[in-house]
């Protein structure tokens, strides 16, 4: 019961959490009447054994493109071999920083498996924060 809880999103149950702390899963599950007592140490021993990882989460990819496989490798392939004087920049939006929707809802997480979250997301109109760094010297511009 204990382990099917922390497979679930704090937000189910009414609070205002994102992830479970084994202090908040320990509390949920006796306020839930799940166990009579449980200490948050126990819950993080079952968690462990479990391979349950409240605290992880997982980005992926999910491209309509069906010609996503090559342009990707283009891209890795002028980072690793960047042509003869030249400066090769990666550029990108800091996506962090902004007030941001899911396109797609998170996979919630499963005994081996952390969360995971697609990184596709809708904007709502909210500014632009770009950084650019230089992979090869580590320079970082915003």
């Amino acid at each position: 019961m204990l382990l099917a809880l922390a497979c679930t999103p704090p937000s189910d149950h009414g609070l205002p959490h994102t992830h479970w702390t084994v202090r908040l899963l320990a509390f949920m599950a006796f306020s839930l009447a799940l166990l009579p007592s449980i200490s948050h140490e126990t819950v993080r021993v079952w968690l462990e054994a479990a391979e349950i990882k409240p605290h992880h989460s997982r980005y992926w990819l999910h491209s309509q493109d069906p010609d996503f496989d090559a342009k990707m490798q283009d891209v890795v392939g002028l980072y690793l071999h960047p042509p003869k004087n030249s400066v090769v920049l990666c550029f990108d939006e800091k996506t962090c920083i902004q007030a941001l929707e899911r396109r797609h809802p998170d996979w919630p997480m499963r005994p081996g498996s952390p969360q995971r979250r697609e990184f596709e997301y809708i904007r709502h109109g909210t500014q632009d924060l770009f950084a650019s760094l230089n992979p090869h010297t580590g320079e970082v511009w915003a």
